[in-house]
């Protein structure tokens, strides 16, 4: 589940050309049909409610083969 997680994470980062990037867990959980504790608990850093992502094109760079064409 947290490699799911994860990777769906990883793939709307790469998509979103904002570098100031925020996710809700409960938006998460309802995209993979978890449970937003679930969700809450496969991800270790963030809030209770979210995480905010800062991209910079380091970041970019790694995370380009998760871009969706």
């Amino acid at each position: 589940m947290a490699s799911k997680v994860a990777a769906h994470l990883n793939r709307l980062i790469a998509s979103n050309p904002d570098e100031t990037q925020q996710y809700m867990f409960a938006n998460l959980a309802h995209d993979l049909g978890y449970s937003t504790d679930e969700v809450r608990t496969a991800i270790s850093d963030g809030g209770y409610n979210g995480i905010t992502f800062h991209v910079n094109s380091d970041d970019r760079r790694a995370l380009d083969h998760f871009k969706t064409r």
